[in-house]
């Protein structure tokens, strides 16, 4: 059963009984990364250019390298993400 992270769409599989992951974590991240170049694309897709965005959520999950905790990097990358679009 997937459980969904703080309403941005990434499903996270977890075991109900142990709370564990199923999913190894770089997997996981490299789909969700996957995932917010998607909806980033649909969102400012008229105004940037898709290798633009894709530059761009590229950059933002560099600078979480050799962070130890990766949990939130998804929801973290896309926030950046978004205001360097937006902004």
């Amino acid at each position: 059963m997937g459980r969904s992270l703080s309403g941005y769409g990434f499903l996270v599989a977890m075991n109900p009984t142990e709370g564990s992951r199923t999913m190894d974590t770089e997997v996981f991240e490299r789909t969700a990364m996957e995932q917010v170049t998607t909806r980033l694309l649909q969102t400012y897709g008229d105004d940037h250019s898709p290798q633009e965005i894709t530059r761009t959520v590229e950059a933002v999950h560099r600078d979480f390298d050799g962070r130890p905790i990766r949990d939130f990097v998804p929801i973290l990358v896309e926030r950046h993400a978004r205001a360097h679009l937006s902004g």
